[in-house]
């Protein structure tokens, strides 16, 4: 205990001092991160992205911040996801400067803007988050750009480029090395670990795809267990029903280990 308090107060007087040396405030035990250049060690409010009025400085939270959005509210109006599409927009959103950093807990309606997490986020609509490392939880969607961890919602995650476990009605992603759940899982560009759903979909793949239909439109280095499985670049085995490779169709068994 001794050790955690002494690991916290070292913490604070870093974050002092480093905001002093750089002009930054410093603010504990509750402050709003609608405050420029802040550092805040405790409880943080918020209520819109900080960019709405213009404001693009960093604002940090070491602790828990609380935000009850309109935006979120409003979020399921959206007409499409906002994470990129492509690496030259997925770059773009990167090298943007985040507006807020939080190192602990975030709760909200909906979190969007340059924000990066390092903890935990939950949302009750949807979040849009730049970065997010640790556990990410939403109850419509997650829309992340880069992020590890654990991805759970109710309709769906989708990201541009992660590692880790996705849970969800749907799960897309560019990008990913890990655990797919779902019942749709799509994995656009590349991806390896293992994809578990109704219907399973991806470009170039390594590892067990496992669902009624798994499809891999380019090369799959692996394992194919369903009803239907089809591919169009095998290395590995196909066990199920009906099973396609760019070699040949067999029911219950197939096999590709070279074109």
């Amino acid at each position: 205990m001794k050790i955690k308090l002494f690991t916290l107060a070292f913490f604070i007087m870093t974050l002092s001092s480093f905001a002093q040396e750089s002009k930054r405030k410093f603010r504990a035990p509750v402050w709003i991160t609608h405050s420029r250049n802040t550092d805040i060690v405790g409880l943080s409010l918020a209520a819109f992205p900080k960019d709405v009025f213009g404001d693009s400085t960093l604002t940090r939270t070491l602790g828990i911040r609380l935000e009850p959005s309109l935006l979120g509210v409003l979020s399921p109006l959206i007409p499409h996801s906002p994470v990129s599409t492509s690496p030259e927009t997925f770059g773009q959103a990167l090298s943007e400067s985040p507006t807020e950093i939080v190192y602990g807990f975030n709760f909200s309606t909906g979190t969007f803007g340059e924000t990066y997490i390092y903890g935990f986020s939950a949302s009750f609509f949807m979040q849009y988050l730049n970065r997010m490392n640790g556990i990410s939880i939403a109850g419509m969607c997650n829309f992340i750009e880069s992020g590890n961890g654990i991805f759970i919602s109710g309709f769906g995650n989708d990201l541009y480029k992660g590692n880790g476990i996705g849970i969800g009605g749907g799960n897309h992603a560019y990008i990913f090395n890990g655990i797919q759940i779902g019942l749709l899982n799509k994995i656009k560009t590349q991806g390896s670990g293992i994809q578990l759903s109704f219907d399973n979909l991806s470009e170039q793949f390594k590892g067990v795809q496992l669902g009624v239909t798994n499809r891999n439109d380019a090369k799959l280095i692996g394992l194919q267990i369903g009803i239907h499985n089809q591919s169009k670049s095998l290395r590995g085995i196909q066990l199920g029903l009906w099973n396609k490779n760019g070699k040949r169709s067999l029911p219950f068994i197939n096999w590709q280990f070279k074109e």
